[in-house]
């Protein structure tokens, strides 16, 4: 077998003194302080009615439950505080999730997206800060997308 070099520190566009990987790991922890969805030690029932916190694991289209040895998930993560949806592709091709539908008034907003494209910012964008987002997205190989549900400013 081959060995071929990965970049593990990426491209970030920051000053010399700052490291873009711990920039990104530094908001993840914070991120996952912030919300109690995302601190849980039980899980709630399976079902999205903002009555507890329930991780919803479906294929890429939405449309059934994750089988043994798939490649892609989406996490849809339900609670009574703060909704998030997780696109994790582990393919070696880019994969099209559709994005579980959400209230009126109420919209998807980019909040970490580790392809290499995204590392200009860090791969993440500050909470409320990320562009909107549409029902679906293409989320490229080897990548994890995530999108927080916002009410409509």
């Amino acid at each position: 077998m081959e060995a071929a070099y990965h970049d593990n520190f990426g491209e970030f566009e920051t000053a010399d003194n700052v490291n873009g990987v711990f920039r990104f790991a530094t908001f993840m922890a914070n991120l996952r302080q912030r919300h109690d969805a995302l601190l849980q030690n039980h899980w709630g029932d399976l079902i999205a009615d903002d009555q507890d916190v329930s991780y919803l694991f479906r294929t890429p289209s939405g449309e059934g439950s994750t089988r043994g040895g798939d490649r892609t998930v989406g996490v849809y993560i339900n609670s009574p505080g703060d909704n998030f949806f997780v696109m994790i592709n582990m393919a070696d091709v880019s994969v099209q999730f559709t994005a579980p539908e959400i209230s009126k008034g109420r919209f998807w907003r980019a909040l970490i997206n580790t392809d290499v494209s995204e590392e200009s910012h860090a791969n993440y964008w500050a909470e409320g800060e990320g562009p909107v987002q549409e029902g679906s997205a293409q989320v490229p190989a080897w990548s994890v997308v995530v999108w927080q549900e916002r009410a409509q400013a």
